[in-house]
């Protein structure tokens, strides 16, 4: 086992068959996931 860090959105529709969620939400959180994954990598992932 390992640490685990549950990243996304929240909401009301959370998890369900019709989740939705503003565009602009998806975006930012896009921006997020883009910068973690660059410096992740930029560290050699150690």
């Amino acid at each position: 086992y390992c640490p685990v860090v549950e990243f996304g959105l929240v909401g009301k529709t959370m998890h369900m068959v019709d989740e939705r969620v503003a565009l602009a939400d998806l975006e930012t959180l896009t921006q997020i996931y883009q910068r973690f994954i660059e410096d992740w990598f930029a560290q050699g992932a150690s």
